[in-house]
């Protein structure tokens, strides 16, 4: 590896020729589904689609592989293809010295977390696009993520670096190949996870490390960029539920506060962005991801849970409404992502301006509401912009004024204040339709579809929404449908992703753990027992397919028919969702709990041992782990026995949709039912032919309850319970 870095770094070698004829005549992506490939469809570069076909073509051309992955809504990836796979000259290198592979990463995750651990091993740049050096047999040997077409910055024109890329490689092409073997072997070996144990206190110390990492100012870990990282503000949630102390709290509520009133949040429109460039969460890259809408209702509705929050509950409802009104595909199932690139008014394609506002302009509009707007908004100029491009406009974020201020300022009540500025977002919303609209990429997606299907139950159940959780029903059963394959070597099983026809891959780890958590909180919502048979299902499939039965325990993100690559990889860090590991753990010890059969924790507690040991240094990226490990420890199983749709039956359940507990696992039963053979509460029974819930730890449960209030006592004092 180093000597390959220090012939990239210093080979001033120019190679103008000598690759012979192109191995592909012509651009191979228009008929692929993929609207990412569809993008680079009319690009002047020989681009094929990654498949094993195209992998052998590659090997018998005998020349290195130029592999870029990237995605629909990345930016980034739009401006190398504007300026440089659309660049006939730049082109012309490509052709002539590589065999060129499109990627789309939402398509194989699996093989983009190979050559992203590949680059970060060789110490270079990761993100998208991602563009990697290959030898013919598939093997990087370098690469990096935008390249530009010209020279700039310090950085060497893309032809230029091909060239040097070109000219190392022809001039050993043994060395170069060695390199990449030991890269390759590296990543083989990064499968043999680390054991060990995870306790309460390794959790406990690791939220204590974490809060140290909080930014005081405007919340969030680290620096500028900053991503939500959700499954670590969970597990600091999860600390202040567990032990009662509020530091954690604070520290997700103020995060959650800058989120809401910096530009990461769309105002106007509602939804999220993917992550802000800056500190104050004020400029946002303008991608808005399922994944990270659904995360984002999750963690609000939990908190707002415990603390009534008002601003949460209205978010929660907009980006609830977003998600229902603009990621709903016709047939029910969520589509993947909005571009963060649309059209400006002169036709040319430039990031976020679909999002961005003039304050005159905006004022103008709003007539006597323009002071107000004024006072509780400002903007922020997006990330490298020119004037020319984008003039005055900026990113919407409010201002440090509340609302008492506001309403002391404008003469009016809080109540009117709010009313207003709803009025007022409703305006900007009708005129901002008017302009081109972000493109919108309609894959389904599994892990994705997943989190949204299980966030919008939770939040229906949390907020006595039955309309959400009947739509959440819909995207179930349509994901469901358009992911199983019907016929083939995969028949009956669940794939990754698809956008019309026949699926593509395997479902990843991910994707069958994502989908099996929306289904047992289905569940948990409508008590269908056919959505535990389908968590059952998909689990038995990851056991079958994904666990790792020689090599020390713990799930590999794929299946080894999933396709050609170069490692099989077992995820344990979160990227920046649940690894695919610490989410099965979570739905092997849920439905251990809801369901009672003992093989599942077996499972769940083998699966954690084989890969604890990854969270003995307390690091964000294992908070997945420290999630999982909690529930399959410290899990509090509620079991309300009562009729669903009775009076009483209801408050009591709404009772526990309203209480933070995210380790919950909740079984409404039917009096007379008996419970699975293990389970605390089995032969427990209603209290005076009362609706009767009982709250579980371990062996031990709560007395019967049947009144609302004393329920909230009892969660409360349990739910700390597990904190030793």
């Amino acid at each position: 590896m180093t000597g390959i870095l220090w012939r990239l770094a210093f080979v001033l070698l120019l190679v103008t020729g000598g690759a012979g004829e192109a191995a592909a005549e012509r651009n191979a992506l228009d008929t692929e589904s993929s609207p990412y490939l569809q993008l680079h469809a009319t690009d002047p570069v020989h681009w094929r689609a990654w498949s094993p076909e195209t992998l052998a073509q590659a090997k018998a051309a005998g020349k290195p592989i130029l592999l870029s992955i990237g995605y629909s809504s990345c930016h980034w990836c739009h401006v190398m293809r504007r300026e440089a796979f659309s660049d006939p000259e730049t082109a012309d290198v490509i052709n002539r010295l590589f065999f060129p592979i499109l990627l789309d990463r939402e398509e194989r995750p699996d093989i983009d977390a190979v050559y992203q651990s590949a680059a970060n091993a060789m110490s270079l740049p990761t993100g998208w696009p991602l563009n990697m050096f290959l030898t013919p047999g598939a093997k990087p040997f370098w690469g990096g993520t935008y390249f530009p077409k010209d020279k700039m910055r310090g950085m060497a024109a893309f032809k230029d670096t091909l060239k040097q890329v070109s000219g190392v490689y022809t001039g050993d092409p043994e060395g170069v190949a060695a390199d990449a073997g030991r890269v390759a072997q590296f990543l083989r070996q990064s499968s043999k996870t680390t054991p060990g144990t995870i306790t309460v206190k390794t959790i406990n110390a690791a939220a204590k490390t974490f809060l140290l990492n909080i930014d005081p100012f405007y919340g969030g870990f680290g620096e500028a960029p900053k991503f939500p990282y959700l499954p670590a503000l969970e597990m600091l949630w999860r600390a202040h539920i567990r032990t009662g102390e509020k530091e954690y709290a604070d520290a997700v509520r103020s995060t959650l506060a800058h989120m809401l009133a910096g530009g990461l949040y769309d105002h106007v429109g509602g939804g999220f962005f993917r992550y802000a460039v800056d500190g104050p969460w004020r400029v946002p890259h303008y991608e808005k991801m399922l994944d990270v809408n659904a995360g984002m209702v999750r963690l609000m509705t939990e908190v707002w849970r415990e603390t009534g929050d008002a601003d949460l509950k209205k978010t929660v409802r907009q980006t609830v409404g977003f998600l229902l009104a603009d990621m709903l595909r016709p047939d029910g199932a969520f589509a993947g992502s909005l571009d963060a690139d649309s059209l400006n008014a002169k036709g040319h394609e430039m990031e976020g301006v679909f999002y961005l506002w003039d304050m005159n302009q905006a004022a103008a509009l709003l007539g006597a509401d323009g002071p107000l707007f004024a006072a509780a908004f400002a903007t922020e100029a997006p990330e490298n912009t020119l004037a020319e491009d984008y003039g005055e406009t900026g990113t919407l974020y409010r201002t440090d004024k509340s609302k008492a201020d506001l309403a002391k300022a404008f003469d009016l009540s809080p109540e009117d204040v709010d009313k207003r500025l709803g009025k007022i977002l409703g305006v900007l919303k009708r005129h901002r339709a008017k302009r081109h609209r972000p493109r919108r990429d309609d894959k389904i997606i599994a892990d994705w579809s997943g989190m949204a299907i299980a966030a919008v139950t939770e939040a229906g159940m949390a907020f006595a929404r039955g309309d959400w959780v009947i739509a959440a029903s819909k995207a179930f059963d349509a994901t469901n449908k358009a992911l199983t394959a019907t016929e083939g070597a995969f028949k009956d099983r669940l794939h990754h992703s698809v956008l019309t026809g026949k699926p593509g891959a395997p479902a990843t780890l991910r994707g069958l753990a994502e989908m099996s958590r929306a289904a047992l909180i289905l569940f948990e919502a409508t008590g269908n027992s056919g959505y535990l048979e389908h968590a059952r299902i998909w689990v038995a499939t990851a056991t079958r397919h994904h666990w790792d039965e020689n090599g020390g325990g713990g799930f590999f993100s794929t299946d080894a028919d999933a396709g050609p690559a170069m490692a099989r990889l077992k995820p344990v860090l979160d990227q920046p969702n649940t690894s695919g590991n610490g989410k099965m753990i979570e739905v092997l010890a849920l439905l251990y709990y809801l369901d009672g059969d003992g093989k599942y924790h077996d499972r769940a507690s083998r699966a954690l041992r084989a890969v604890g040991g990854t969270a003995r240094d307390a690091a964000l990226e294992v908070s997945g782990l420290y999630n999982a490990a909690d529930t399959l420890d410290a899990a509090l199983q509620i079991v309300v026995i009562g009729r669903r749709g009775d009076g009483e039956t209801d408050r009591l359940a709404r009772r526990v949709m309203t209480t933070s507990l995210p380790n919950r696992a909740l079984d409404i039963i039917g009096p007379g039912t008996v419970l699975p053979e293990g389970h605390p509460a089995r032969y427990k029974e209603q209290l005076d032919g009362k609706a009767t819930a009982y709250v579980c730890r371990g062996s031990l449960c709560s007395l019967p309850v049947t009144d609302a209030g004393m329920l909230k006592e009892t969660l409360l004092m349990m739910r700390q319970s597990g904190n030793k």
